[in-house]
């Protein structure tokens, strides 16, 4: 068995528990929208200490508000003012240290998060907001060498055994590259065009050292002989790359 760390995006929304069996494909968290809102100041407007605006207030948070409604309000004979929506939404929160209100409007509500898919099928044996751990019996194979952020795509071959700046096709985009060697302009190409990995069979040492040190999320390993041969006969098939543990999921 092997255990796959699934890093999550920062504000996700884990919507599975230890214990549960998932597919692949199977969506195991959300991404929440960024729903900030739009920013009224309401103490600069009134003329008020930020911390005393809740006062002045005519909605309280999570009502829903109109364009035109009365947000906020102080009486006073000569110094009476309100503050009308300019817009329809939902009073979201009251910053106290500044006075500003925020208000999701009907637009921001309707956005959606994004939905993070479980790459293999497996057992969740951990997760929290920042990771989901899963357990699978899916075949793997150890890189020799690896740097980079986890990935997930299409394994896509070029056959030629010293693989030059203009020998990337445009194809590489979305995909994961296989290839004997690289030279470093075409590592640095491949990634420009938006490929999501690179597998290799061969790196220079000081060339890799050099992406590790710029902190290139893009993947980028090295297999033996062996297994690279291997991985040739999976063109076109879906793998998974997992850096940190130097691991390659078939």
């Amino acid at each position: 068995m092997t255990s796959l760390p699934i890093i999550l995006p920062v504000n996700s929304n884990v919507i599975v528990s230890v214990g549960d069996k998932v597919k692949a494909g199977q969506i195991i968290a959300e991404k929440k929208s960024s729903q900030v809102g739009k920013i009224l100041p309401i103490a600069k407007t009134l003329s008020v200490a930020p911390k005393t605006a809740i006062k002045y207030l005519k909605k309280r948070m999570g009502d829903r508000v109109e364009k035109g409604e009365v947000l906020a309000e102080k009486k006073g004979v000569m110094s009476g003012k309100k503050i009308l929506s300019p817009f329809s939404g939902t009073v979201f929160k009251l910053e106290e240290e500044t006075g500003d209100l925020y208000i999701v409007t009907e637009e921001q509500g309707k956005e959606k998060g994004e939905n993070i898919f479980s790459p293999v099928e497996g057992k969740v044996v951990f997760c929290d907001n920042t990771k989901i751990v899963l357990e699978t019996d899916k075949k793997a194979m150890s890189a020799e060498k690896a740097t980079g952020d986890s990935a997930q795509g299409e394994l896509f071959l070029i056959e030629d055994e010293d693989i030059d700046y203009n020998e990337i096709p445009e194809k590489v985009s979305e995909k994961i590259i296989l290839g004997k060697k690289f030279e470093k302009a075409a590592i640095y190409k491949s990634v420009a065009m938006g490929s999501i990995g690179i597998i290799c069979e061969e790196v220079d040492d000081a060339d890799f050292n050099e992406y590790r040190e710029k902190q290139i999320k893009n993947p980028i390993l090295q297999v033996n002989g062996e297994d690279f041969i291997k991985l040739t006969k999976l063109d076109g098939k879906i793998i998974f790359l997992e850096p940190d543990k130097k691991l390659i999921l078939l």
